[in-house]
């Protein structure tokens, strides 16, 4: 392990399972401002989002970064080991059509990424 990098929560499962329930709380209720558990993340990563990463990421979870945020990525890998890619088009995005309603409107495809595939009942 490098020795300049940050640690992630000091208690990993409470805090992950605080930040787990603020994140679903807030996204319930926009505008509703909450706290995130205190991690110190590295530049530019902010704590909330330092946080939010700690607890949604995972080795199952394709991440990718902007190229400002590579200074970020040994921190994210050594706490979460995500698979990093280095391209966004190597993403899989929900389908436009599985939103509620089929907002195909609302959900935009950033250039060159993926889609996944719809679930089906049965």
């Amino acid at each position: 392990m490098s020795s300049d990098l940050s640690p992630g929560f000091a208690d990993p499962v409470t805090s992950a399972q605080a930040c787990f329930r603020a994140v679903l709380d807030a996204m319930a209720h926009p505008g509703r401002i909450k706290t995130a558990p205190e991690v110190t993340a590295p530049a530019p990563l902010c704590a909330a989002l330092g946080a939010v990463l700690l607890t949604l990421v995972d080795p199952e979870t394709p991440l990718w970064l902007d190229p400002e945020a590579a200074a970020a990525r040994a921190w994210i890998g050594f706490h979460t080991g995500p698979f990093m890619s280095t391209m966004p088009t190597s993403l899989v995005l929900a389908k436009p059509s599985m939103t509620p309603l089929g907002a195909n409107s609302l959900a935009k495809s950033p250039s060159g990424t993926s889609f996944g595939t719809p679930l089906t009942n049965g």
